[in-house]
C-alpha cells in the first residue's frame, strides 16, 4: 500500500487528500490491481531534484503515481486521457508513456513529448496544483461508468455476497459491477445479521430510483444498500 503520511528529515509530510482519495478509489474499483509502481513521497533521487513528489512548504506531497495494470482493469493510460479530456481542475500536469499534458500555457491540455528522467511507462504520474482547492477535492478521478446492473443482477449480487461470503468470483457483470459488489461486501457482516439474503436483496432493490429501468449505476446501488441498512431489511 502506498504511503500517505510519514516523517522525513524530521518533518511530517502527507499526501494531498485528493491524491490519497485516488488510491482509495482505485482499490475499490480494481481490488486485484497491481500496486508495483504506485508512488507518493519521493525517494532520495527525487529529493535531489525539483519534483512534486517532494513535500512542499506545508509538508504536502502534490504528486502520485498510479500503476498501469490493464490486465486487472486499472488502465492508468485511460485515466490520464480522461483527466486531460475533462480538464480536471485539480491537475497541474499528467505524464504517461513519454508524454506530458499540462493544464497551462500555449499547449494546455495537449499531449506533448516528455523527455524527463523517467518516461513513466509503468504508471501514470499526476501532479496537482498547490492550492487548497486542488489538495482537498476528493471527488472521483475515474470516469463514471454508465449502465452497471439490472435489478435482478443487484438481487443476485447481494445474495451471492451474503451466501458465499465473497464477490471475487463474480465476473459476469460489466462496467463497475465489481466495485458495486465490493461496496456491498464491506457491509456483509451487518447484512448477515439480518433475516435472510433474499429479504435483504429485495429491500436493497426497493430503494433503487424508479428511473433505473435503463440500468443501475454503482452509485445507485451503494445508496440503496446504505438506506436499506439504516432502516433494517426484515
Amino acid at each position: 500500500m502506498v504511503a500517505t503520511t510519514g516523517v522525513i528529515g524530521g518533518k511530517r509530510w502527507a499526501l494531498a487528500k485528493s491524491l490519497a482519495a485516488l488510491f482509495v478509489e482505485a482499490d475499490l474499483l480494481y481490488p486485484d490491481r497491481s500496486r508495483a509502481s504506485d508512488g507518493s513521497i519521493g525517494d532520495p533521487a527525487h529529493a535531489a531534484r525539483d519534483s512534486d513528489h517532494n513535500p512542499d512548504a506545508s509538508g504536502d506531497v502534490l504528486a502520485a503515481d498510479l500503476t498501469d495494470d490493464k490486465a486487472h482493469g486499472c488502465d492508468a493510460d485511460a485515466l490520464a486521457d480522461h483527466l486531460v479530456a475533462i480538464h480536471d481542475q485539480r491537475v497541474e500536469y499528467v505524464i504517461r508513456n513519454g508524454q506530458r499534458a499540462k493544464s497551462y500555457g500555449s499547449n494546455a491540455w495537449t499531449w506533448r513529448t516528455y523527455t524527463g528522467v523517467n518516461a513513466h511507462a509503468s504508471h501514470t504520474h499526476i501532479s496537482i496544483h498547490d492550492t487548497d482547492a486542488a489538495k482537498n477535492d476528493t471527488s472521483p478521478w475515474f470516469p463514471t461508468q454508465g449502465v452497471d446492473m439490472t435489478p435482478d443482477e443487484v438481487k443476485a449480487a447481494v445474495r451471492a455476497v451474503l451466501n458465499e461470503g465473497t464477490a471475487t468470483g463474480q465476473t459476469s457483470w460489466a462496467g463497475t459491477s465489481k466495485a458495486t459488489l465490493a461496496a456491498i461486501q464491506a457491509n456483509a457482516n451487518r447484512l448477515a445479521a439480518l433475516p435472510s439474503a433474499t429479504k435483504i436483496a429485495d429491500a436493497v432493490v426497493a430503494k433503487l430510483p424508479p428511473s433505473a429501468s435503463g440500468g443501475i449505476t454503482k452509485a445507485d446501488v451503494v445508496a440503496a444498500v446504505k438506506q436499506a441498512l439504516s432502516e433494517g431489511a426484515g
